[in-house]
């Protein structure tokens, strides 16, 4: 780090309302403005206290708050607030409420806005998220389902096989919080307002596939986060969260229509990978993320983007109409799909979403939890063609344990942006150490389904026909260029005036051999 470099005192930015991004042609970021502005970005929710027999009477009461995002002079602030009139308090949830609240008003007061609060590690960067720390707990049965790795649990094994799917259970459908339905077992009030409907052609003659598109009520961006979901007033879309054909190419199509190029993220997540709802959905938001964007080390310039665009490939194969499949040199197992695409044509991304489900289903046979992101870039080469890139991560576990706390990983995690949920687990270095410094490669390389030559293996028979691949895969056994040995410690550089920008000893790109 240079002597004369002096970041902002405060380490954090604002984040305005100024953002513009769209999908299908539908600009989705006047329409999360109209929401915000009209109080839809909200929910209500009962925080219920941990089971401590220690608690007084009074703190086995719940709290009632009411959270979300609004604006204030074009800044986008994330809020918490105590409902008003409660005939009985709890003294630790009021607490928790109010300490949520100071670490707000302290970082909006110093960053006259909106603020971001991160700590780096070479690529990766790790969020302060509080707010989205009182988002609804996922659905019971999806619960049940959770798995965990742990230092001294090395045989851990779950599934991404999701339970069978019930509407009646599903919080979608049902619910104070639902997308759909009115009375019945939807339940009563108005569902949540549907933000926009997109269409996504498949085949001439034939009708489009539409697409709905609501907001978070608990976004990882205040700037803008989706869910999206095929056609939710129709029956024959509720099912379970797993990917099928028409899924791989409906959101590999919308991934090629995001305008500007590169200015969204589109997310899945299966089950023990990320996802809280069995009803099949997937997530969008805006790219690069907060901390990437607002990023102000001496790496800000090449660390700007998630991590794994930046992996190199290790073992590749050419598919037809301009898609290349890669094996990626990162911590998780990582397959890499991507080809030029213009706007008059369907080939590729025919080509790209035949990939992505022949790739989904070799996840499903082997059981692996997986997450898939979809982004598209401009092309350098073309103004007209934009590339479109779809990841694929391969996992063994959803969360992994440390001092005592779980931490769960989803789609941004993998992709190198980490949340923490208080101030004091984002800054304790202890914690992170125990974490092999948590948003370094070891976390991922700790949930990574291994070995990855395998997969890569089964993937590349699959889309080539059982064509051999690269010679450097016999290599990849046992993958040890990935993970370093648990008994190796984690070093922190000492850097005085600026513990926010850590440095572990954690290598990221190693010379090829």
């Amino acid at each position: 780090m240079s002597d004369d470099y002096n970041p902002n005192s405060s380490g954090k930015q604002r984040v305005e309302a100024n953002a513009n991004y769209e999908i299908g042609g539908i600009d989705l970021s006047k329409r999360w403005t109209e929401l915000v502005n009209g109080g839809h970005v909200t929910a209500i929710t009962e925080l219920k206290p941990e089971d401590d027999l220690s608690q007084t009477e009074s703190d086995q009461n719940g709290l009632f708050v009411r959270y979300g995002v609004r604006t204030e002079e074009e800044n986008l602030l994330e809020f918490v607030e105590i409902l008003p009139n409660q005939t009985e308090s709890n003294e630790k949830l009021s607490k928790h409420v109010s300490s949520i609240n100071a670490t707000l008003a302290e970082i909006q007061q110093k960053a006259n806005g909106m603020a971001i609060d991160a700590i780096y590690d070479g690529p990766y960067a790790i969020q302060l998220q509080l707010v989205r720390s009182l988002r609804p707990k996922r659905s019971k049965e999806m619960s049940s389902k959770r798995g965990n790795k742990s230092n001294d649990d090395d045989v851990n094994f779950c599934s991404c096989q999701p339970p069978l799917y019930d509407a009646s259970r599903d919080s979608f459908l049902v619910g104070p919080l639902r997308l759909f339905g009115y009375g019945q077992f939807h339940g009563d009030g108005e569902p949540r307002e549907k933000a926009a409907r997109l269409l996504v052609p498949r085949d001439k003659g034939a009708d489009s596939i539409p697409w709905d598109v609501f907001h978070n009520i608990s976004p990882v961006d205040p700037r803008g986060h989706y869910l999206l979901l095929p056609d939710i007033s129709s029956k024959d879309q509720w099912r379970d969260q797993s990917l099928n054909s028409g899924d791989c190419y409906d959101l590999t199509y919308l991934a090629s229509t995001i305008k500007p190029y590169g200015s969204m993220v589109l997310s899945f997540n299966s089950v023990n990978a990320g996802a809280s709802q069995n009803h099949i959905h997937a997530h969008a938001w805006l790219n690069p993320p907060p901390p990437l964007l607002y990023r102000n080390d001496p790496t800000a310039a090449i660390d700007s983007v998630y991590a794994v665009t930046k992996s190199l490939s290790i073992a590749s194969l050419n598919l037809a109409h301009g898609v290349t499949a890669s094996l990626l040199k990162y911590p998780c197992t990582c397959v890499k799909l991507s080809a030029s695409h213009k706007d008059d044509s369907c080939s590729d991304l025919k080509e790209l979403g035949t990939a992505l489900f022949k790739i989904v289903g070799v996840a499903q046979k082997i059981q692996s939890p997986h997450n898939v992101v979809w982004m598209n870039t401009p092309n350098k080469n073309d103004k007209e063609a934009c590339i479109v890139e779809i990841y694929i991560f391969f996992r063994n576990a959803e969360s992994v344990k440390a001092d005592g706390e779980t931490f769960r990983l989803g789609s941004s995690e993998m992709m190198g942006v980490f949340h923490a949920s208080s101030k004091e687990q984002l800054f304790s270095v202890k914690k992170y150490q125990g974490l092999s410094c948590y948003g370094g490669s070891n976390v991922l390389g700790d949930v990574s389904f291994e070995p990855r030559g395998h997969v890569w293996a089964e993937i590349s028979n699959i889309l080539a026909g059982g064509k051999k691949t690269s010679r450097r895969l016999q290599a990849l056994q046992k993958a040890e260029l990935y993970k370093k040995p648990k008994t190796e410690s984690d070093t922190i550089e000492d850097i005085p005036n600026n513990a926010r920008y850590l440095r572990t000893g954690v290598p990221y790109f190693d010379d090829d051999k």
